[in-house]
């Protein structure tokens, strides 16, 4: 269980499926092998969710899991953590959460929280704010040295977790979207909510604002939408 378990989704999941996250935690916790990298259409969360039901058959901890909420991406608001503590409690973890943007917690507690935790969540909203909000407290380099976690990333919260990332940030100033360099845990481009924005178009046409990179990673990198290759769209 050295590997990191990185559960990917282009957008908002149903409040459900934490359930099955649960689930997948308590397998990975007892040494079930998962694939490194994994991604949940529409379809399959929906079927998830139906097998599921309301028994309580994932399998049993000694005391409950950890699931931490890193809302950075959405300025740390305060609905989308209060939804998440409601939602993640019924689900069967506990609930925690990382804030730091009114100076409600120092390094060591971060880390603390981080290191504590089964399940980390972090939720989508501005990749550029989630990216700068990270390296600020370092949480950029505590990501990268963490093994044996669960990650959960929801679209922008997915986005950084790539060497590269398709973001809408600049779309007021420009119409055009950006090449964003995210973390590299994962290697490779990502490309969050693609068929409803338009961003696979972007992406082929290479019509894109790229910040900290160039045009030539496309020569390097393969537009497809299977997850075992590079450039991952959901």
């Amino acid at each position: 269980m050295e590997e990191n378990l990185y559960i990917m989704s282009g957008g908002t999941v149903p409040a459900e499926f934490n359930r099955f996250l649960y689930m997948k935690t308590a397998e990975y916790k007892n040494g079930v092998k998962n694939p490194c990298l994994r991604k949940y259409s529409n379809g399959e969360i929906s079927n998830i969710i139906g097998q599921i039901g309301t028994d309580n058959n994932a399998a049993a901890f000694t005391e409950k899991p950890v699931a931490l909420i890193m809302p950075q991406a959405s300025y740390e608001g305060k609905r989308q953590v209060n939804a998440f503590y409601r939602d993640y409690k019924k689900a069967g973890f506990k609930p925690s959460s990382i804030l730091f943007k009114n100076g409600e917690m120092n390094d060591e507690e971060i880390l603390k929280r981080i290191n504590n935790a089964s399940l980390i969540y972090i939720s989508g909203g501005r990749l550029d704010i989630l990216l700068e909000s990270f390296k600020s407290k370092g949480i950029d380099k505590i990501l990268k040295s963490l093994k044996g976690k669960i990650i959960v990333g929801v679209s922008a919260g997915a986005s950084c977790l790539f060497e590269y990332a398709v973001s809408d940030c600049n779309m007021e100033e420009s119409s055009k979207y950006t090449l964003i360099k995210g973390l590299g845990l994962i290697k490779g481009i990502y490309c969050p909510h693609a068929e409803e924005e338009k961003r696979e178009e972007a992406l082929k046409n290479k019509d894109l604002i790229f910040k900290d990179a160039d045009k030539s990673i496309f020569d390097k990198l393969s537009l497809t939408k299977n997850i075992s290759e590079e450039v991952i769209i959901i």
